[in-house]
C-alpha cells in the first residue's frame, strides 16, 4: 500500500497515518517528524519551521528519498504524510516511484474553525494563529497543487474528520479506505 495522506495544518494526518500504519501493518512516514529531528541539530532549519514556513525543498527531498530507499518501505509500503507541500516536491515524488506511483490519496476535509481550534490545543512550539494562517495560506498555495499531481492516477478519498472525536472520525477514514484496499488486494 502506497499512500499520500493531506489536509489542511490540523487536520489530523499524523493522528490518522499513525492509527493506518498501525492497523494495515504499513510504515507511516511523517516528513514533519523528520525535518524535526533534522532541525535540532541545524538551528537555520530550526528558525524556519518555528516560523510556520517551509523548509527549503532540495533537503526535504532529500531526507524523503532516503527514507523511501530503505528496506521497510520496500517491504510493507508507505502512508506518507506531509509530503509534497509544493508542486515541484510532487514532481519529484512522482519520479522517486516510477511506475509503482501511489495506490490512493487520502484527502482529509475539516472546516477552517476547528483547525485553527486544534492547532491552539496541539501545543507544538509553532502552533500560534499567526503562523497558522501563514500555513494555511501555503497549504492553498502550494500543497494543494502539489497534490493535484497525484489526482489523474490515484484515486482520492475524501472523509470528512470534524467534531466527532478521533474515533468516530477514524472510522470515516476506514470506511473511505476500504473500498481502495479491497481493489488491492484483488478482493
Amino acid at each position: 500500500m502506497r499512500l499520500i495522506i493531506t489536509g489542511p495544518p490540523g487536520s489530523g494526518k499524523g493522528t490518522y497515518a499513525a492509527k493506518i500504519a498501525a492497523e494495515y501493518g504499513t510504515v507511516h512516514i511523517s516528513v514533519g517528524e523528520l525535518l524535526r529531528a533534522y532541525a535540532k541539530n541545524n538551528p537555520k532549519v530550526a528558525a524556519v519551521m518555528a516560523q510556520g514556513k517551509l523548509v527549503d525543498s532540495q533537503l526535504v527531498l532529500d531526507v524523503v528519498r532516503q527514507r523511501l530507499a530503505q528496506d521497510d518501505i520496500k517491504e510493507r509500503g508507505f502512508i506518507l504524510d506531509g509530503f509534497p507541500r509544493r508542486p515541484n516536491e510532487g514532481a519529484a515524488l512522482q519520479d522517486m516511484l516510477g511506475d509503482a506511483g501511489i495506490d490512493g490519496i487520502i484527502e482529509l476535509h475539516v472546516p477552517e474553525a476547528e483547525l485553527l481550534r486544534r492547532i491552539l490545543a496541539r501545543g507544538r512550539a509553532d502552533d500560534k494563529p499567526d503562523v497558522f494562517r501563514d500555513r494555511m495560506q501555503i497549504y492553498r498555495e502550494q500543497t494543494i497543487p502539489a497534490v493535484e499531481l497525484f489526482k489523474h492516477g490515484a484515486p482520492v478519498l475524501s472523509p470528512e474528520v470534524s467534531g466527532s472525536g478521533i474515533e468516530a472520525n477514524y472510522a470515516r477514514v476506514k470506511a473511505a479506505l476500504s473500498g481502495l484496499l479491497d481493489k488491492l488486494v484483488g478482493r
